[in-house]
């Protein structure tokens, strides 16, 4: 196991070293160096601020960010980023120009003209002090106050001065873009390479303004072109695969609940550590109940994410897989040793090589022409209210779990090779930053066949230590690059990267009884594992019955024979044999135990062992009957009763002898007619001591005796009405001409006809015995 853990350690670093070089040379990230310190852009803030007659009622918020959006969450994206128009020189030319990750900053502010009026002001700036985005937000995020037209146009003017100061006024470029007012502004000092819009989100007056690659011409013939079917049809396989996982979950969840077969525990556990991680932003912009609702919002609905698809994904593997056990349940307990050392370990060095392999997909993609990272590799804050380093590891292993789970319980998908594995991929896909979903997909795939892997072989807490260190460890490296602007995260990743490897060591020095003795699991694993136990007792019981039953069916010259019992349950009681005596008679017994389980294979074992006990040549079936009547007595059961129906044929006369012990009358079809061999008793075993009676019966050519159990008779269709005795007798009387096999299946089919799709309440049991008709060939061979 050590060799392993060595190996697979040495392969997760050169994986991840491999992805940092390979990120460290395309992604602008990476390659923008140190961020100026807070004093560098709260002087250039105070600057633009003053030129743009704007007051500042705050000491201003910094914070580094990985995009640049002002408004992510609006449908009108004005940026249409610098991969569109340089292509694969984007990541080269944005790195040059310090953008990637950008400074926030976020104060209040009124004009000097409106000194009621306080909003949020938030400007985003490159490393080079640059402004990229500039934006007025409401104070009040729930009660927007409307602003006059003046008061609209002084703030647009506002934001203009602050992107642009060398412009008195927006040029009059003035576009409409579904519903959004965007007025184009060229950038001072003839850069052509740049321009800015200044907009209005549709149902807002405050304006937002964003810098643009490209010439005022170039920009305004891309947002005149704009076609929201093509940026549809571009994100429709990730929103798909979002809106069936969202559904999928959410439905697996309330099944699992309905039927007590899931577990909250550990998902309530990881959305709590999400929550305490995300809820830091809200708490320091705390600044009235209105707007504290609207940022933790994200936070809670975070935590609701991750409880419901963690909680619904280990419960339903819990609930699917036999023995299943997680080392979770046991380092909750406070013991680790070996096992849980060796999850801990394989999980980190599996989530290096994700890291690797996360940094190499989204560096590939500044390759290749037409495709651009979404995101920061490392998104930036990595703790906000809608994003966290340990909430997007945990999102990522319960979606790895939903596949496997999905894989191997779905029986279409579980045909599919490499299933859990491919099921993975498109979960995974939504989740790499890249802007095609297919070459998402690809990246997946290297992810998802790191992780399932790691999951089969170590288990369930070696993949969820794998996804969050994946996000945590190139967070930890950025963070100890930016270490004055990102302490904070630092510490917090650092944590989560180390504490596995700690734990993990210190698991291996321990010896495995530290991990023995009782583990709490959930009660319903309790529930299920008893319920399997039974299963397969019962699976055992209804094989033994099983081959109670002869293997063959006896072959005697002049006779067809054929028999055949179809169980309703894991345990039946219906039972046949044929017995053979000294002087060549054939016994035929037709049975059924009451009931179903242990003590109806007991009966049924006594009723074959007494049969071959008792029958002989000097007996009649009423004297067998009688005796094993005491026989089956002496079992003890008082729930317990047995029907049989016994019969002794002498095959050369013909000559046959019945006594029934409340089974089923017998259908005897002979000189063309078919009837009931009507002999009335009690079953064997329960109530008074009683005598059977003899009935003689004549086998011509041709005839046929069949004995079937109450399953037969008894059976509903849909429309609640049994199968009955007269179809029985008309069926006989129509198919007595054929062997013996062939009536049985005649029978079986209409059966089956009868009860459709309906299933069947009891075991059904035939047996048919005939004469066959002696032919003058058949004579003439014979002598």
């Amino acid at each position: 196991m050590k060799r392993l853990l060595t190996a697979i350690g040495i392969a997760g670093l050169a994986i991840f070293s491999a992805g940092l070089i390979v990120a460290r040379l395309r992604l602008p990230e990476w390659r923008t160096g140190a961020v100026p310190p807070r004093s560098y852009f709260a002087t250039r803030l105070q600057a633009a601020t003053s030129r743009a007659g704007i007051s500042m009622i705050s000491p201003p918020r910094f914070q580094v960010i990985s995009r640049s959006l002002i408004d992510a969450d609006s449908d009108l994206d004005p940026t249409d980023p610098p991969y569109r128009v340089f292509g694969t020189r984007a990541a080269d030319w944005l790195a040059s120009r310090g953008r990637g990750p950008f400074v926030e900053a976020v104060v209040d502010a009124r004009l000097r003209s409106r000194e009621h009026e306080v909003d949020h002001l938030r400007v985003i700036y490159s490393l080079q002090g640059e402004p990229i985005g500039a934006a007025w937000l409401p104070l009040n995020p729930v009660a927007i106050q409307l602003r006059e037209t003046a008061t609209a146009a002084a703030l647009r003017q506002g934001l203009a001065v602050i992107m642009a100061p060398d412009i008195l006024r927006p040029p009059g470029q003035d576009l409409d873009v579904f519903g959004a007012k965007v007025t184009l502004v060229p950038l001072a000092g003839g850069d052509r390479q740049e321009s800015f819009v200044v907009y209005t989100v549709p149902g807002s007056d405050l304006p937002c303004a964003q810098r643009l690659p490209g010439s005022v011409p170039a920009v305004r013939q891309r947002l005149q072109s704009i076609d929201l079917t093509d940026v549809l049809i571009v994100r429709l396989p990730g929103i798909l695969v979002n809106a069936l996982l969202t559904l999928g979950c959410a439905a697996l969840f309330m099944v699992l609940l309905s039927r007590r077969r899931i577990d909250l525990t550990n998902g309530a556990i990881l959305a709590v550590l999400s929550f305490a991680f995300t809820i830091g932003p809200p708490l320091r912009e705390f600044g009235n109940w209105p707007q504290f609702l609207k940022l933790s919002s994200g936070a809670v609905g975070l935590a609701i994410a991750i409880f419901i698809l963690w909680s619904a994904a280990e419960s339903w593997v819990r609930s699917t897989t036999s023995g299943f056990r997680t080392n979770l349940d046991s380092l909750r307990a406070g013991r680790i040793g070996p096992q849980s050392g060796a999850a801990l370990l394989a999980g980190g060095a599996a989530g290096a090589a994700v890291a690797g392999l996360w940094l190499m997909t989204v560096s590939a993609a500044t390759l290749v022409p037409g495709l651009s990272p979404t995101d920061g590799t490392v998104r930036l804050p990595m703790f906000s209210t809608e994003f966290s380093v340990i909430g997007e590891g945990v999102l990522l292993s319960g979606f790895v779990l939903l596949a496997i789970g999905a894989a191997f319980q779905l029986p279409l998908i579980r045909r599919v090779p490499f299933c859990s594995v491919i099921l993975a991929t498109l979960f995974l896909a939504t989740r790499v930053p890249v802007s095609r979903f297919w070459f998402a997909s690809f990246g997946a795939l290297l992810i998802a066949a790191v992780l399932v892997p790691t999951y089969n072989k170590f288990g369930l807490t070696a993949l969820l230590t794998a996804t969050v260190v994946a996000m945590a460890l190139p967070a930890a490296i950025y963070a100890a690059m930016h270490v004055s602007w990102l302490g904070g995260s630092l510490i917090a990743t650092s944590a989560l990267c180390v504490a596995p490897l700690a734990l993990g060591l210190v698991g291996m020095t321990r010896p495995a009884e530290a991990e023995m003795g009782e583990v709490r699991v959930p009660a319903f694993v309790h529930r299920l594992e008893e319920e399997r136990r039974l299963q397969h007792e019962m699976d055992l019981l209804a094989r033994m019955q099983l081959g109670l039953l002869p293997l063959t069916t006896p072959q005697i010259d002049g006779y067809d024979i054929a028999a055949r019992s179809i169980l309703a349950t894991e345990a039946g009681g219906d039972l046949y044999d044929f017995l053979t005596d000294e002087r060549g008679q054939l016994w035929v017994a037709a049975g059924d135990v009451s009931g179903h389980g242990y003590s109806c294979a007991i009966a049924q074992a006594m009723t074959k062992a007494g049969l071959a006990s008792l029958v002989g040549s000097e007996q009649t079936p009423a004297t067998v009957l009688a005796r094993l009547d005491r026989v089956l007595r002496t079992s003890g059961s008082s729930r317990t009763f047995t029907s049989l129906a016994l019969m002794r044929l002498d095959p050369p006369r013909g000559e046959g002898l019945i006594a029934n012990a409340g089974h089923p009358y017998p259908l005897f079809a002979a000189d063309g007619e078919t009837r009931e061999i009507q002999i009335s008793s009690l079953p064997l075993g329960q109530g008074p001591a009683r005598m059977y009676a003899n009935t003689p019966i004549q086998f011509e050519p041709g005839s046929v005796i069949v004995f079937c159990s109450d399953g037969l008779f008894e059976a509903m269709n849909g429309n609640g009405s049994a199968y009955g005795f007269d179809r029985m007798r008309v069926l006989l009387s129509s198919c007595r001409g054929l062997t013996s096999n062939e009536i049985l299946h005649c029978i079986l089919e209409d059966w089956r006809k009868h009860i459709g799709r309906s299933a069947a309440n009891d075991d059904t049991t035939i047996v048919v015995v005939k004469r066959n008709v002696i032919t003058a060939e058949s004579h003439s061979s014979l002598s």
